[in-house]
């Protein structure tokens, strides 16, 4: 008996090992699946970033070569010279379609470019279509022959300036604690709200908040985006609802 119950402790220890071994190799196995997975996920994206950067330039580029030969045709004192830069244009216009493999269509002002391509996805060995694509309108400039007034914005301001150099496009940014936030108010009068970026976090009474007099946002990080200073230009119909600089408006 005894004899027997050693062999069966062997053949239980044996099969607890050979478990053991196949369970290690079932999770290595699973492992190395998962880490090829994700490589060829990372390289899939990287690819499509950047054949997506390259359409973008080339129809970003084929759009300005659109404009220049525009304006030679619209030019009446029309020399060789011009018909030479007007051929150049449209050579290099050529040779940009004929960068990619696909229909590049140039319509109703706009440049439509496609671009399919299969990519092998990696373990599963399957190979997927993928359609990428860039679509810009002719870039015109600015049209000199139209009468613009010209304004001055910033992106998060609710006032609008007729010179770049109003002493309010300047940036001056105040601190003041959180719990006195709410009594502060900017120079249209209106109180500050948490600013979308940063002004989210739960912070104390006493920790410093900065705000800007022609904003009306508050902010608890000095290097948040929202607070940096971005001067637009905008024709004065595109203004809205912002009204004049008290500075330099007059208003």
């Amino acid at each position: 008996m005894e004899i027997k119950d050693t062999k069966i402790k062997n053949i239980i220890k044996c099969t607890a090992k050979a478990a053991i071994t196949i369970e290690a190799t079932i999770s290595l196995t699973l492992f190395m699946f998962v880490v090829v997975f994700l490589a060829g996920f990372i390289t899939a994206v990287d690819k499509q970033l950047s054949i997506q950067i390259k359409m973008n330039r080339l129809a970003e580029n084929m759009a300005k070569q659109m404009f220049y030969i525009k304006q030679v045709d619209e030019i009446t004192d029309y020399s060789e010279k011009l018909k030479e830069y007007k051929d150049k244009f449209k050579e290099n216009i050529s040779e940009m379609k004929d960068t990619l493999p696909e229909s590049n269509l140039i319509k109703d002002d706009y440049i439509d470019m496609v671009y399919t391509y299969d990519y092998k996805l990696p373990v599963l060995s399957k190979t997927i279509t993928i359609t990428q694509r860039a679509k810009v309108k002719d870039w015109t400039g600015t049209d000199m022959t139209k009468d613009y007034e010209l304004v001055y914005i910033t992106k998060y301001g609710n006032v609008y300036h007729s010179t770049k150099e109003c002493s309010h496009l300047i940036l001056y940014i105040t601190g003041t604690e959180y719990g006195k936030v709410g009594e502060a108010r900017n120079e249209q009068g209106e109180k500050y709200t948490p600013c979308e970026f940063c002004g989210n976090k739960k912070i104390s009474d006493t920790t410093t908040v900065f705000i800007t007099a022609d904003g009306n946002r508050y902010h608890t990080n000095l290097q948040c985006s929202g607070i940096t200073r971005n001067i637009i230009e905008i024709d004065i119909k595109e203004v809205d609802n912002r009204k004049p600089c008290s500075s330099c408006n007059g208003g």
